[in-house]
């Protein structure tokens, strides 16, 4: 038996959600509420999703729109590093442009070295979950790749 993680939604926290799915089941969780959540006792939520218990692992397949906010993440973040922005510039850019993921980025370090070496990693996930996205096929991203990507983009 597999939990849905659950994301608090004033901490950022992620959590179990107490929405368990054994082997073979398929949920699909849609504006699912959770909590309270075990660090700041705010409630959270379960992200929007089809979650699938296959061989010990959790399968989430999310909806076109989250699909769009990691792209639209990325590309704040790309243009950020681009220009040079400060780590409060680039809180300040998500915040305004991609304020759905704020739970994401709320996580990111404060110092400019650490932000630009979380900031890389996560572009290099997203870039190649895009990739993955709408492919008839079951992806399987290795470490591996996203260390390749990583080094790609810088």
């Amino acid at each position: 038996m597999a939990d849905i993680p659950a994301v608090c939604g004033k901490c950022g926290a992620f959590f179990r959600s107490g929405i368990g799915i054994g082997p073979g089941a398929r949920v699909t969780a849609i504006r699912n509420t959770a909590g309270p959540c075990p660090r700041c006792g705010s409630m959270g939520h379960v992200p929007d999703g089809i979650y699938t218990f296959i061989d010990n692992a959790l399968q989430v397949i999310g909806p076109e729109r989250s699909m769009r906010d990691l792209h639209r993440f990325a590309e704040v973040v790309q243009a950020a590093q681009r220009r040079g922005g400060s780590p409060e510039q680039i809180r300040h850019d998500l915040d305004r442009q991609a304020p759905e993921l704020q739970a994401l980025w709320r996580l990111l370090p404060l110092t400019t070295s650490d932000i630009i070496a979380c900031l890389t990693l996560i572009v290099a996930i997203i870039s190649l979950l895009v990739q993955c996205h709408g492919s008839p096929e079951v992806h399987h991203i290795t470490p591996q790749q996203v260390i390749e990507s990583m080094y790609r983009s810088t």
